[in-house]
């Protein structure tokens, strides 16, 4: 279900303010231009594929990407741990949302798979709620960490990060 802006929580304005200048900020740097060689000195737009992750991205914040996969001027491909084995009921929930795709892509997850899918598919811009996922992507894939509850320490304001995903930085 889609609320009016009108009835979001000041927090809520506050968030998709930020992301819509986020939003806009990748638009506009997917859609820069690129001259080709021809005489006529026409020019390509470069695009850039993007990919999101399911569960704990998009289930956490469906209008925002939502809002996203409808702007987005290139490929959306959704990225997630789920099994694939109910392909069916993922579309639709997937629909009900609102999202825009291109295809969904299933990876284990114990492994490093949805990094090697992202590397196949020339994603350029990634979304996860998961360090463990994002920390095998390839340094040049601009890479989201969605915060949630399970991931970030309201009361300290820290992401909360295992010894496998994070480190203290020493001076």
């Amino acid at each position: 279900m889609i609320v009016p802006l009108q009835q979001w929580s000041s927090a809520s304005r506050k968030i998709a303010k930020t992301a819509k200048t986020i939003v806009t900020t990748l638009i506009v740097k997917a859609t820069v231009t690129a001259h080709t060689t021809t005489h006529h000195s026409k020019r390509k737009k470069k695009t850039m594929k993007i990919g999101l992750d399911l569960d704990g991205t998009i289930t956490q914040h469906p209008q925002f990407f939502s809002k996203l996969s409808h702007l987005w001027d290139d490929d959306v491909y959704i990225i997630t741990a789920r099994s694939g084995t109910h392909r069916e009921r993922d579309e639709q929930e997937l629909a009900k949302l609102g999202i825009k795709y291109k295809d969904i892509i299933y990876a284990n997850v114990d492994d490093d798979s949805k990094a090697k899918a992202i590397k196949e598919l020339g994603v350029e811009v990634f979304f996860d709620d998961m360090p463990e996922f994002l920390m095998h992507i390839d340094k040049d894939v601009a890479c989201f960490l969605v915060r949630e509850d399970y991931n970030f320490d309201h009361k300290n304001k820290q992401f909360l990060f295992t010894e496998l995903t994070g480190r203290i930085q020493t001076q």
